[in-house]
C-alpha cells in the first residue's frame, strides 16, 4: 500500500470529495473581487474574499471541491496544501450556514478526466 491509500480518511479528505449545490433560496452576487451570498428565506448574508469568489464559481460549474483545488493550484503560486486548507474552511462555512447542500462526487480516473 502507498502512504496515500494506507492513511485513514480525515474530515478534510471527506470534504474534498464533495460536490456542492446551491439551494434555490440562496443567491450570489460578486462585487469587485468579493462574493456575497444571501439566503432570501432567512435574510442571512455571508461575504467571502477573492478566493471564496473563485471557489464559488468553480463549484457552481459543477466541479468537486477536490477539482476546484486543483484548478486553483494551477492558477496561484501557493502550495496545494495551503489552498486546500483555505478551500476546506470556506466549504465548512458554506455547509455550516446552510448555503449549500452536498453530495459525494463520483471518483474520477485519469482516463475519465482527459480532454478529448
Amino acid at each position: 500500500m502507498t502512504p496515500e491509500t494506507s492513511r485513514p480518511s480525515t474530515p478534510d479528505d471527506r470534504l474534498l470529495g464533495l460536490r456542492l449545490r446551491r439551494p434555490p433560496q440562496v443567491i450570489s452576487r460578486e462585487v469587485g473581487e468579493w462574493l456575497m451570498l444571501i439566503d432570501v428565506d432567512t435574510g442571512f448574508t455571508y461575504e467571502a474574499n477573492w478566493l471564496g469568489a473563485q471557489v464559488w464559481r468553480l463549484l457552481a460549474d459543477g466541479r468537486s471541491v477536490h477539482d476546484a483545488c486543483g484548478v486553483l493550484a494551477q492558477l496561484h503560486p501557493q502550495a496545494r496544501e495551503a489552498i486546500e486548507k483555505d478551500v476546506v474552511a470556506f466549504v465548512r462555512d458554506l455547509l455550516g450556514y446552510g448555503l449549500v447542500s452536498a453530495e459525494v462526487a463520483p471518483i474520477r480516473t485519469e482516463a475519465a478526466t482527459a480532454e478529448p
